[in-house]
C-alpha cells in the first residue's frame, strides 16, 4: 500500500498508528535527546535493540516502547530498512521496507502514540542508511521513500540521513556532504542528526581524502558543504575497559584538564566547541549519544552501568555550564556512583574488542585524532 492510500482524511494518523490525543513532540522536544539506545532488557530478559522494531512481534514492540518511556526515555532510534538481522544475534528478522513508506510511517506513528513522562509521545529517530561502500545509489533510491513516509511529521521526528558512523563505516567525506545536502534539499524542514564514529564528531577526513569538500577542516564541518544543515550532533565514546574506569585526572575540574588517555578528553573537545562555542565554533544542541551499547549487547555490562557512565561524562558539560542530551541511558543519581566491577564472564572478552564488527565496521586500535581547531 502506498502512503496516499494509508493517510486518513483530516488527521495525522495512518493505518498502523495508535490514534489518541497524545501531543506531538515539538522541534524543541526533538532536540532534547533522552534515550536508551541499548541499555535495557525486555520482559523476556533479552536486550532491547530498537533498530529491530520492524521485525518484532507486536507484543515485543509494545513492551520495548513502554520500557523506554517508563525509564525516562523520549527518543527511539531505528533504521535502516534493509531486510535481515540489524545486529548479529538479535533474533528478529526485519522485513524489506526500503520501498514501503506506509510501513515506515505506521511504525513512526506507533512510536509517536506511545506516551512519555514529558507530556508528548516518543520521538522516532530514523537512520536512513545502514553503512557500506558506495552509498549514493542507495540514498538516491531511499530518500524519496522516507520523504513520503515523513509527510507532515517533520517537526516531531529526528532523521539521520548519513546513517550509522558514516566515515568509519566506509563512507567518504564527500559522501557525507552529498547525503546531507541531498536530504536537506529534498526535505528542508527535516530535523537532522549526525552520528559520529567513536570520539570523532566531524565528517571531514583525517587522514585527508582528495575529494573531501572540507579538506580536513573541523570547525567548518558544521558551517559548509551540508554540515550547516545538522541540528543535533550525536557523540559516540570509545569501546572497551577505559569507558568504565573512573576519571583520575589530577586537573579534571579545569578546562581541558583531562589526560590524553582519558575518554573525557576527546569528549571535552566537542562539548567545549559545539555547545559552548570555544574557538568560534557554531553552537548547536548536542547529545552524548552512544556509550555502553557495544558491551551491553554482549552482556558484558548491565543496565546500571549506563547511568554511571552518563553521570561520569556529565561532569564535562557541568564544568562548561552547558546542558547535553543523553542517548544511551540517563545520568544515575550521584549516590549510585561507585566503581563498577566487571562481570567475571566479560573479563575474558575485553581483549577481543579490536577487530570485531560494530555498526558494520571493524573496530580498529588507537584513538580518534584530537581536534586541532
Amino acid at each position: 500500500m502506498r502512503l496516499a492510500e494509508a493517510i486518513l482524511i483530516g488527521g495525522h494518523h495512518t493505518i498502523g498508528g495508535g490514534g489518541g490525543n497524545i501531543r506531538r513532540p515539538t522541534r524543541a522536544d526533538v532536540l532534547n535527546y533522552r534515550g536508551h539506545l541499548c541499555n535495557q532488557y525486555d520482559a523476556l530478559g533479552k536486550v532491547i535493540w530498537t533498530p529491530a522494531l520492524p521485525g518484532c512481534p507486536s507484543g515485543v514492540r509494545k513492551d520495548w516502547l513502554s520500557r523506554i518511556a517508563g525509564e525516562g526515555g523520549s527518543h527511539v532510534p531505528f533504521g535502516s530498512f534493509e531486510p535481515g538481522e540489524t545486529y548479529p544475534g538479535i533474533g528478529y528478522i526485519n522485513p524489506d521496507w526500503t520501498n514501503d513508506p506506509a510501513a515506515i510511517r505506521g511504525l513512526m506513528l506507533e512510536i509517536l502514540d506511545t506516551p512519555t513522562q514529558y507530556g508528548h509521545g516518543l520521538i522516532p529517530t530514523v537512520f536512513l542508511d545502514g553503512g557500506g561502500d558506495n552509498p549514493r545509489p542507495k540514498l538516491d533510491k531511499f530518500y524519496p521513500v522516507m520523504k513520503e513516509a515523513g509527510a507532515d511529521l517533520w517537526d516531531s521526528i529526528l532523521t539521520v540521513p548519513c546513517g550509522w558512523e558514516p566515515v568509519v563505516g566506509a563512507w567518504r567525506s564527500s559522501d557525507v556532504s552529498y547525503g546531507l545536502e541531498k536530504w536537506h534539499d529534498m526535505v528542508p524542514e527535516a530535523i537532522i542528526g549526525y552520528h559520529g564514529s567513536p570520539e570523532r564528531l566531524v565528517g571531514s577526513s583525517n587522514p585527508l581524502e582528495e575529494d573531501d569538500p572540507w579538506q580536513g577542516g573541523e570547525s567548518i564541518f558544521y558551517t559548509e558543504h551540508g554540515g550547516q544543515h545538522i541540528n543535533l550532533p550525536m557523540y559516540q565514546t570509545p569501546h572497551g575497559r577505559e569507558l568504565y574506569e573512573p576519571c583520575t585526572c589530577p586537573r579534571a575540574n579545569e578546562p581541558f584538564g583531562h589526560e590524553d588517555d582519558c575518554p573525557l578528553n576527546r569528549y571535552e573537545d566537542y562539548v567545549s566547541r559545539i555547545i559552548a562555542g570555544f574557538h568560534g565554533w557554531k553552537m548547536l544542541p548536542f547529545a552524548l549519544w552512544e556509550t555502553i551499547a557495544y558491551e551491553f549487547f554482549r552482556y558484558q555490562v548491565g543496565p546500571e552501568q549506563a547511568g554511571i557512565v552518563a553521570r561520569r561524562f556529565k561532569q564535562v558539560p557541568d564544568k562548561w555550564n552547558v546542558v547535553t542530551g543523553y542517548g544511551n541511558g540517563l545520568p544515575a543519581p550521584t549516590e549510585l556512583m561507585t566503581q563498577y566491577q566487571m562481570r567475571p564472564a566479560g573479563a575474558r572478552i575485553w581483549r577481543s574488542v579490536e577487530g570485531t564488527r560494530h555498526h558494520g565496521h571493524i573496530i580498529r586500535p588507537g584513538r580518534a585524532p584530537k581536534l586541532t581547531e
